[in-house]
């Protein structure tokens, strides 16, 4: 208004009474184009408010979760990682409980193993041989490749498979030494599921002889062993067993289980006890099977932690 009244006083007084209106009606449309630029102002400002608020209230939560999502990652990759380090622990604990209850199997006397299998599966149709003369031979073909304590170890086994062993059980000339250990292991256990523990036994051995690396083939050669109360040398065999160091979780079990048979039938109770109670972290799954063993029961006299 002051505005307009000082428009008002600069004009002359000769100025016509329509001039005067017509200042006053510009300077109202003035006066309103100033009003329209102050609520745009206005309006910016407000929209510029109303988008840094919806930014403020948006951005907030997302900064929340993504600071939660960031925390949550860490804590789950912690604990990841504090999980495999246990299990890691778990695995270390467990191998070195089998290195301190059974035989650690050397390079050099893996080798003497392997040379003997090679001997064997070299030799086989002469040791099946129904020919007296044919024991001779054996006899010195051995006599010229091994020292005194292996050279009594492969006529020991020989005489054997002479003895207990007749053509139609177990044939002399199998396509190849780990197809003829795959068919031994599944004669063995035939005569294992008939009681004829004996029988099972050379057959085993021959799977071991054939395939050295086999670990399952070591297990029932052990296992046969015991069920003959040959249990030291069935110590012996379920140790390469372990040795060899099987992955196959069914295998690790099975093994497992015949090992602390086997530390029982040795009268190592405590040993068994011990060692079937650190196997429980690696293979949970033995809890079952012991269960229903009776094997297991009557030679181990002992309840385990699970």
């Amino acid at each position: 208004m002051k505005f307009i009244t000082a428009m008002l006083e600069e004009t002359s007084p000769a100025t016509s009474l329509d001039e005067r209106k017509l200042s006053i009606e510009m300077a109202k449309l003035e006066l309103e184009q100033r009003k329209l630029k102050l609520e745009e102002t206005k309006t910016a400002v407000a929209i510029k408010s109303y988008r840094v608020d919806l930014v403020a209230k948006l951005a907030i939560p997302v900064a929340v979760l993504i600071l939660a999502a960031a925390t949550y990652s860490t804590n789950a990759n912690n604990n990841d990682a504090r999980m495999v380090l246990e299990v890691d622990k778990q695995k270390k604990d467990f191998s070195q409980k089998q290195e301190e209850l059974f035989i650690k199997r050397s390079d050099v006397e893996r080798n003497r193993m392997e040379s003997k299998a090679r001997f064997i599966q070299s030799n086989r149709a002469l040791i099946f041989d129904s020919a007296p003369e044919s024991v001779q031979k054996v006899t010195l073909l051995a006599k010229a490749i091994f020292s005194k304590e292996d050279l009594d170890d492969i006529l020991e086994k020989v005489s054997a498979f002479r003895i207990d062993t007749p053509p139609r059980q177990v044939e002399a000339d199998k396509p190849s030494p780990l197809i003829a250990a795959a068919e031994y292991i599944a004669t063995g256990k035939r005569f294992a599921q008939k009681g004829n523990y004996a029988q099972a036994l050379i057959n085993f051995e021959m799977a071991t002889l054939l395939n050295t690396s086999d670990a399952m083939a070591w297990n029932y050669k052990a296992y046969a062993e015991m069920r003959t109360e040959r249990n030291d040398a069935a110590l012996k065999s379920i140790s390469t067993a372990i040795n060899l160091q099987p992955v196959e979780s069914g295998n690790v079990q099975t093994i497992v289980i015949n090992a602390t048979k086997i530390l029982c039938s040795l009268g190592r109770t405590e040993d068994a006890r011990s060692y079937i109670n650190k196997s429980l972290a690696i293979v949970p799954q033995v809890v079952e099977k012991l269960r229903g063993d009776l094997d297991f029961a009557t030679r181990c006299n002992f309840t385990f932690s699970s």
